[in-house]
């Protein structure tokens, strides 16, 4: 009674208008003549800004980090950006 529904927390335009971004990468290499995977990997990672070429490069770097190896996996992996 008397209360009034913008000073509830739900309605704060701050908690809803904060954009997230998130970014995946895939990668499979496969053998040419049979066809044959021979290396999968994925990256991903998610942020407040739209990140660019540079983020791009770091998350293609993250997926081949352990190449020809493979890790365990999921796990962290941290690359410097360019």
């Amino acid at each position: 009674p008397g209360r009034r529904v913008w000073v509830e927390p739900l309605w704060w335009p701050e908690l809803h208008a904060r954009t997230r971004y998130e970014r995946e990468v895939a990668l499979l290499l496969r053998d040419a003549e049979s066809g044959k995977p021979l290396y999968e990997a994925r990256a991903s990672n998610e942020g407040a800004n739209a990140g660019g070429s540079a983020l791009q490069q770091a998350l293609f770097r993250a997926a081949l980090a352990d190449f020809p190896r493979t890790g365990p996996n999921p796990r962290q992996v941290t690359v410097t950006l360019p």
